[in-house]
C-alpha cells in the first residue's frame, strides 16, 4: 500500500471512530432534554460525513466518470437554488450538503481495508448505544419530541417515532449480524429482544417488518446468494408506496389494518396529497421546488427527492443507487456481505414511510455507511470470539 493510501486509510478509520462517538453522545444526552447539546453531536457528525465524502471522491474511476458528471450537475442544481433564495437559509444549505455527501457515499467505495478491529468497534458501540436507548426509554425524554411536545409513542427525544425506530432497527441489525458468530448469545438475545420491544413501542411497522426480514434471512438464508430481482423489488416498493397509499385512502379503504389493530393510514395521506397536488405544475414535477421543500421529510424518500429535485433527478439518483447495490450484490460471497445487503434492502423498505435516512441526515446516515462498508467485504471475516485476539485478519475490499 502506498504511503498516501495508508494516510487515507488511517484518517478514514479515525473518522469512523469519531462518528461512532458522536452517535453515542447523541443518545447519552437524550435524558437531559437539551437539544442544544444534542445538536452539537448532529453538527459534528454531519461534518465528519462531509469529510468522508470528500475523501471518497478520488475513488470515482474514469469508467464511472458519469457518476462524477452527475454529482457536478447535482451540485450545480442545488447551489443554483441556494443563490436564488430571497433570504439566507441555513437549513437549505445544510440539507443540500447532507444529500451531496449521501450521494457520494452511495456511489463510491470505502477508503480502507476493514479489519476485525473496526468490526469490534462497530459491534461494541452498537451494544453500548442499545443499552443506552433501553435505559433512556424509562426516562422523561422517552415520549417527548425534540421540540418538547408529548407523544403517545416512544421517540427518545427525536423528531418522530419512525426515525426513532429506524435508529433502533439499525443497532438491532448490527448486533444481529454478529449474533451467530458470538459466544455471548444469551446476552445478545436479551439485547435484541429489548430492542424489538422498543421498536414495538414506537409503533413504526415498516421498521419492525424490515428487522424481521433481516433476522429471517440471517437465520435461514445467509448462505444463499440474493437474486438480483430481490435487490430491485424493495427499491420499486419504496417508489410506488406513496401513490398506492394515497389512492387506497382516496378510494375509501380507510379501515385497512396492518400489523395489529392500528389503521394502515396514519396521517401521511395529508402530506402525500399536498405534495402530489404541487406536481400539477409540470415545472415542479420535472425539476422540483428546492426552495419550498428543502429536502423536508415527506415520510417517503423517493417523494422527498422528487419534490426537491424533480423526477428527472430522482430517476438518475435512484439509477445510480440501485446499480451500485446490484454491483455489490454480484460480488457478495460471504454471509457478512450478504446480510449487510439485506440490511440495506430493509432501509429501502423503511424509506417508504421515512425519508431522513435517504437525505443524509445524521445520525441515521451512519447505518447506511456501516452496511455499505460491510457489504464491500469479499473475503471471509474473522472474529475475536471464535479465533482470539492474535488472529486478526483483514476484510479485503474490491
Amino acid at each position: 500500500m502506498k504511503k498516501s493510501d495508508e494516510r487515507f486509510s488511517s484518517l478514514s478509520k479515525g473518522i469512523l471512530f469519531c462518528i461512532l462517538l458522536c452517535n453515542l453522545g447523541y443518545f447519552m444526552v437524550a435524558p437531559l432534554r437539551n437539544m442544544g447539546i444534542r445538536h452539537v453531536f448532529v453538527f459534528l457528525g454531519s461534518l465528519l460525513f462531509y469529510l468522508i465524502a470528500a475523501l471518497r471522491l478520488p475513488n470515482i474511476k474514469i469508467k464511472n466518470s458519469t457518476i462524477l458528471l452527475c454529482l457536478l450537475l447535482l451540485s450545480l442544481l442545488l447551489f443554483q437554488n441556494i443563490f436564488k433564495m430571497k433570504a439566507f437559509s441555513f437549513e437549505l444549505i445544510y440539507n443540500c450538503m447532507n444529500f451531496i455527501s449521501f450521494f457520494i457515499l452511495m456511489t463510491t467505495k470505502s477508503n480502507f481495508t476493514t479489519t476485525e478491529k473496526e468490526l469490534r468497534w462497530i459491534f461494541h458501540f452498537s451494544i453500548i448505544i442499545a443499552i443506552t436507548m433501553f435505559i433512556t426509554s424509562f426516562t422523561s425524554a422517552a415520549y417527548y419530541f425534540e421540540d418538547g411536545r408529548n407523544t403517545g409513542a416512544l421517540v427518545l427525544g427525536m423528531t418522530n417515532p419512525n426515525l426513532t425506530a429506524m435508529m433502533i432497527s439499525g443497532y438491532f441489525n448490527v448486533i444481529a449480524i454478529n449474533f451467530k458468530r458470538s459466544k455471548r448469545k444469551i446476552m445478545l438475545l436479551i439485547i435484541l429482544l429489548a430492542l424489538m420491544y422498543l421498536m414495538v413501542l414506537t409503533g413504526a411497522r415498516s421498521s419492525i417488518l424490515a428487522s424481521a426480514l433481516v433476522l429471517l434471512y440471517m437465520i435461514v438464508f445467509s448462505n444463499v446468494k440474493i437474486p438480483q430481482i430481490l435487490i430491485v423489488a424493495p427499491v420499486v416498493f419504496s417508489i410506488l408506496f406513496s401513490p398506492i397509499y394515497l389512492n387506497l385512502y382516496k378510494s375509501g379503504f380507510n379501515n385497512i389494518k396492518f400489523l395489529g389493530s392500528k389503521s394502515f393510514f396514519s396521517g401521511r395521506e395529508i402530506v402525500y396529497e399536498k405534495i402530489f397536488s404541487c406536481f400539477d405544475n409540470i415545472g415542479v414535477l420535472l425539476f422540483g421546488d428546492l426552495d419550498s421543500f428543502k429536502f423536508s421529510n415527506a415520510h417517503n424518500a423517493p417523494l422527498t427527492i422528487v419534490a426537491s429535485l424533480g423526477i428527472i433527478c430522482g430517476v438518475v439518483v435512484y439509477h445510480y443507487f440501485t446499480n451500485n447495490l446490484m454491483s455489490l450484490n454480484k460480488s457478495a460471497n460471504t454471509p457478512l456481505s450478504r446480510i449487510s445487503i439485506v440490511c440495506i434492502l430493509g432501509v429501502y423498505i423503511q424509506s417508504s414511510t421515512e425519508s431522513l435516512m435517504f437525505t443524509g441526515t445524521f445520525p441515521s446516515i451512519t447505518f447506511m455507511y456501516i452496511y455499505l462498508m460491510l457489504a464491500e467485504n469479499t473475503n471471509e471475516y474473522m472474529i475475536r470470539d471464535q479465533y482470539g485476539d492474535n488472529n486478526e485478519k483483514s476484510i479485503v475490499h474490491n
